[in-house]
Parts: structure tokens; C-alpha cells; sequence
């Protein structure tokens, strides 16, 4: 419901406002696929999705907001994060932040409101 709201206030300013198309970045596509994932037993390490990235009902941990900081990192540079953005400071193995940041990257680079595919 999130996305479709931002997607529609984004057309409203689209078609009210004149200059640049307004784009989206994605962070809670990114968000839900991780859930996905880590549901799934993809993320090694991870079993719970909230308890490991939200440390109260609306705050991120630091895994979390890395991922999203890659949602902005792929939108922002218009490419992947993956072996590019360090993961000092996440508490993440190796492993388990390249996970996060082809999520990053998918989402973003497939969502046709980020600007990535234009």
C-alpha cells in the first residue's frame, strides 16, 4: 500500500508541477523482498526479518539501513552496489551484505520509477 501511494502522489505532482519527472527509490520493495528471503532460508545468519532488522516497530538496525542506504546508492549512481560499497560497521559477513546488495540492486534497477532504466 505504501508503493502505491508514493506511486500515486508521485503522478499527481507529475502531472501538476512542471520540470523533472519526480522518481522513487524503492527501499521498501527492497524491504519486503529481504523478508522474502530470509523466510526462505536465502540469508545466512537470519531466520527472524523483524527481530534482525527493525529494532522497534519503525526503526531500521544498522543491517537494515544499510540496505536501504544501497536502495539510495543504486538509485543515486544509476548502478550496482554489489563489491562496490563497503560493509565496515554492519556487523555483516561478507556474505550475507553481497546478499543485500544484489537485493539492492534488483529492486532498483527493475522498478521502472527509480530513473535506473530511463
Amino acid at each position: 500500500n505504501h508503493a502505491l501511494y508514493h506511486e500515486f502522489f508521485r503522478n499527481y505532482v507529475d502531472d501538476n508541477v512542471a520540470g523533472k519527472k519526480v522518481l522513487i527509490v524503492p527501499g521498501g520493495l527492497a524491504l519486503v523482498e529481504l523478508k522474502r528471503q530470509i523466510d526462505a532460508g536465502l540469508v545466512p545468519g537470519y531466520t527472524d526479518f523483524f527481530g534482525s532488522i527493525f529494532a522497534d516497530e519503525e526503526h531500521l538496525t544498522v543491517p537494515g539501513q544499510y540496505l536501504i542506504s544501497l536502495v539510495f546508492y543504486s538509485c543515486l549512481y544509476r548502478q550496482t552496489p554489489e563489491n562496490r560499497v563497503t560493509y565496515a560497521g554492519t556487523n555483516l559477513t561478507a556474505q550475507q551484505a553481497l546478499i543485500l546488495q544484489s537485493i539492492a540492486w534488483n529492486i532498483a534497477s527493475s522498478y521502472p520509477l527509480s530513473g535506473i532504466s530511463q
